[in-house]
């Protein structure tokens, strides 16, 4: 009876402890590329992802209606971003070339990327983010900027460069430049790729730049020459209104000079006024 006793002792504790263990462990709901985050009641939002071949076990899980795991795609996401823009001040430096050069400039990126599993948590906590697609929508933020930041530094390259060509800028090692970027969101790169691209002539740009700052120079001196001619005619004007002023208040004072004037006398025999 004591043998009996002990072996159902054992076979109990056996299979309690074996119910803990599976409503503890949380891997086996987590499929191959994705990851779960659990959410629980009494502890909030878990640091450590659930990733699939990682074995994971939580005592929040034992507790009914505790927790919650959502669970995330890791597959790439893809998309294409294109760049439009021009150079500043491009249409009036445009205008300073008779051939009227185009100094546009437009890219077009394709890019694939995905969170890591660290940066699945992080997109749970910082944008309570609920499903895949809220994911695709923070990746596809990113990607934007990614494609903005990889613009500029095709610009910038296109600039010091004389004679920057689209088959320099295919070969641009975009996911060493990005990489600062991509750990910051933590994300990872799978593809960034330039698929089109239309860079302006930058030599062409600077002399039409340099022309326009000439033409400026001779515009602002001659209106500089023309605002002091202005000046010295007012002010002229000015002194002749004076003077017929203090005229004025000469004849008051002496009506008899009436009559020398009408007599035909000339105001330059009056005293100086």
């Amino acid at each position: 009876m004591k043998t009996f006793s002990r072996i159902f002792i054992f076979v109990f504790v056996l299979a309690l402890a074996g119910t803990v263990f599976y409503f503890g462990w949380v891997q086996y709901r987590v499929r191959p590329d994705t990851c779960g985050v659990l959410i629980s009641k009494t502890g909030g939002i878990r640091e450590k992802p659930i990733k699939p071949g990682v074995f994971s076990w939580t005592w929040e899980t034992l507790l009914p209606t505790n927790t919650e795991i959502r669970i995330f795609s890791l597959s790439p996401y893809t998309v294409s971003k294109p760049i439009e823009g021009e150079l500043p001040s491009a249409e009036i430096y445009s205008m300073q070339i008779k051939q009227d050069p185009d100094f546009s400039y437009s890219f077009n990126f394709k890019i694939s990327l995905r969170f890591l599993p660290d940066g699945v948590v992080s997109a749970v906590k910082s944008n309570n983010a609920m499903s895949d697609g809220d994911l695709s929508a923070m990746l596809d933020s990113i990607a934007s900027e990614m494609a903005e930041t990889a613009a500029r530094a095709l610009m910038e390259a296109a600039e010091k460069k004389e004679g920057f060509t689209s088959l320099e800028a295919g070969n641009f090692d975009f996911k060493g430049m990005l990489e600062d970027l991509a750990l910051k969101n933590q994300v990872e790169i799978s593809a960034f790729v330039l698929e089109n691209s239309k860079i302006p002539d930058m030599n062409m740009y600077s002399l039409a730049r340099e022309s326009f700052y000439e033409y400026r120079k001779s515009v602002d001196k001659e209106l500089v020459l023309s605002a002091k001619k202005e000046a010295e005619e007012i002010s002229k004007d000015d002194r002749n209104i004076r003077r017929l002023e203090r005229l004025g208040e000469l004849f008051r004072k002496y009506p008899e000079l009436l009559d020398i004037v009408k007599n035909g006398a000339s105001l330059e025999s009056l005293p100086q006024l």
